[in-house]
């Protein structure tokens, strides 16, 4: 491998001292660390509700364990979700957020998303076409869609099992929801049969008006659990997808914006935002004094179906990250936080504290990632696992 095929992600070059006073004008990595830990602490809140989907994507991440399947909306759901809205709001409103499943089939949560200013949301864009959608979601003031287009017309088939000839519908919705005026986004989750779609899908979705996409790794959540690991990138695949990548951002240059998404591909300390984010000057990015928010209960999210607290948006699917309850207006813990000293002390793998110069900046990135590959291959203590793939590492090796 050449390093001319990942240039892109390099963008930072020198010692780490020298990469943190680029991105950050701090002046070490000792610097940066000491600002981490004066960030007052702040915990995100989200409302995960379970609505009814009308895919049933190999991916989806979005599955209860233990849960009923999907949360019925009648009168008494919206008064309850009323009054959580109003206890979990406190002291902060801005920190807490709402996150239905499927949104263009739950079109009667939108004016509780109105009342608390929320003007983004995901669909899958399947129905966007339909009759009153586009309507709804204008009336309750919804300015940003995130779609998710998970590459070409087999891929699409492969990851969503619908019925390949809907493609090219979903592609329409996609653009008739930017002739709408909304700011539209697309998600594009990444396994193994798809990493070759990245230049096409792009082109594709670049002509229509997409100016913005996010790339998430494929992993072991939720329905996922049951996939083969043939269905998941590899380290070759891994590298494989971020050359495509790379090239894709080169033959697209300033006129889209082509991103890595969240912790699914690790941190890129060959970057720049990731010393900004932790030194809490990038304003796009939560406050949180970690990469992975799980940490020191940085964040936590209660499922409106069974009131269950977790620790992680994509750990519904594993009891393990069941940490507590919602009831009266309050969440009482039923286990103790992830603390940034535990994992300085207990990484293991590619994470450990001998192995990782990064380790005391990222924690071992996302937790839950970790510890759903460690879970799936029967290793013990999986919230201290180390990564199986890392960005940082395959650049490191360029």
């Amino acid at each position: 491998m050449k390093e001319q095929y990942l240039d892109t992600f390099l963008t930072n070059s020198g010692t780490l001292d020298e990469r943190i006073q680029r991105a950050t004008k701090l002046p070490s990595k000792e610097a940066l660390l000491s600002v981490m830990e004066q960030k007052p602490k702040t915990q995100i809140r989200d409302i995960l509700i379970e609505t009814p989907c009308n895919q049933s994507c190999t991916a989806c991440f979005f599955n209860e364990s233990g849960g009923p399947g999907f949360v019925r909306l009648t009168n008494d759901t919206f008064q309850e979700l009323r009054g959580m809205i109003k206890a979990l709001g406190e002291p902060d409103p801005s920190s807490l957020a709402m996150y239905p499943k499927e949104i263009t089939t739950a079109l009667s949560v939108l004016p509780v998303m109105a009342d608390q200013d929320i003007s983004r949301t995901l669909t899958n864009g399947r129905i966007l076409n339909k009759e009153g959608v586009i309507e709804s979601l204008k009336k309750a003031n919804m300015k940003k869609l995130v779609i998710t287009v998970p590459g070409g017309k087999e891929s699409y088939a492969a990851y969503t099992r619908n019925n390949p000839d809907e493609y090219e519908q979903l592609i329409s919705n996609v653009a008739l929801a930017i002739r709408n005026g909304f700011e539209v986004s697309t998600f594009m989750p990444i396994f193994a049969r798809n990493v070759d779609d990245i230049e096409s899908t792009v082109i594709r979705l670049g002509n229509i008006g997409v100016e913005n996409i996010q790339f998430l790794r494929v992993r072991p959540f939720g329905n996922a659990q049951s996939l083969p690991n043939e269905y998941f990138l590899t380290q070759e695949g891994t590298v494989r997808f971020l050359e495509n990548l790379n090239r894709s951002r080169k033959l697209v240059g300033n006129k889209m914006k082509l991103t890595l998404f969240g912790g699914s591909f690790g941190p890129n300390f060959f970057g720049s935002s990731i010393y900004q984010q932790l030194a809490g000057i990038d304003t796009n990015t939560p406050k949180s004094k970690y990469f992975c928010m799980m940490l020191d209960r940085q964040f936590v999210g209660i499922s409106l179906a069974t009131k269950k607290a977790y620790s992680c948006f994509i750990g519904l699917s594993f009891d393990e990250a069941c940490v507590g309850y919602y009831k009266d207006g309050s969440i009482t813990y039923t286990k103790p936080a992830i603390t940034g000293d535990a994992l300085r002390n207990n990484l293991r793998g590619m994470c450990a504290r001998d192995s990782c110069e990064y380790q005391p900046l990222c924690m071992g990135g996302c937790r839950m990632n970790a510890f759903a590959w460690a879970k799936r291959n029967g290793e013990a203590d999986p919230f201290f696992a180390g990564q199986d793939i890392c960005i940082t590492n395959i650049l490191e090796n360029a």
